[in-house]
């Protein structure tokens, strides 16, 4: 009887353990044929958004409609967003925002190497715009930040403003109440 009893045990656990290989293959399943097929994995808004808020510092507010990972392991947020808990109005939009990462394996958490915006456009709010109305300020926004030993370097700004394009690249030194290492500043994952 109990030689029955644990016969039946053991096909209870082999079943039960089968099944779980069964869904764990069948995630892989969708997660690799996503990323063949759309060349990207989609993320979940809601949860992606919630686990952006507590990143980011207090006062500002970032959204976006849809996250992905890239193939190279890069974070792209699209329709993003920004505003501060203070002023209600929109003070950049962009098409596309891109986070690279550096992996460096599974044991550490990625380090942001740079961000890239596409297609943003910064608003000056009404509170301090100058007719009283949230305006435009530039259009066009795209530029690389990327941080560098202490330093910020923005590469490739393009801008546009009214009549006015705007080109170039600069460095700007971080301030004393910046980390040492200013990537880990752009986005603690």
């Amino acid at each position: 009887m109990a030689l029955l009893r644990k016969l039946r045990l053991s096909l209870l656990l082999e079943l039960f353990l089968d099944t779980g290989l069964l869904l764990l293959f069948i995630a892989q399943a969708l997660i690799v044929g996503c990323l063949i097929i759309y060349g990207h994995l989609p993320l979940p808004s809601e949860w992606a958004q919630q686990s952006l808020a507590q990143k980011l510092p207090s006062g500002l507010q970032v959204e976006a409609d849809e996250f992905r990972v890239q193939l190279d392991g890069s974070l792209k947020l699209l329709g993003v967003k920004v505003r501060t808990k203070t002023i209600q109005q929109n003070l950049l939009e962009a098409d596309s925002l891109e986070l690279a990462l550096k992996w460096q394996g599974f044991k550490q958490l990625p380090a942001p190497t740079s961000l890239t915006v596409t297609g943003g456009t910064l608003y000056i709010p009404s509170v301090y715009s100058p007719d009283g109305y949230h305006s435009r300020l530039l259009e066009r926004i795209a530029f690389r930040l990327a941080p560098e030993e202490g330093n910020w370097s923005i590469e490739r700004f393009a801008a546009r403003h009214d009549q006015i394009h705007l080109r170039g690249s600069f460095q700007t030194q971080a301030t004393a109440s910046s980390s040492k290492q200013p990537s880990a500043r752009l986005l603690q994952l």
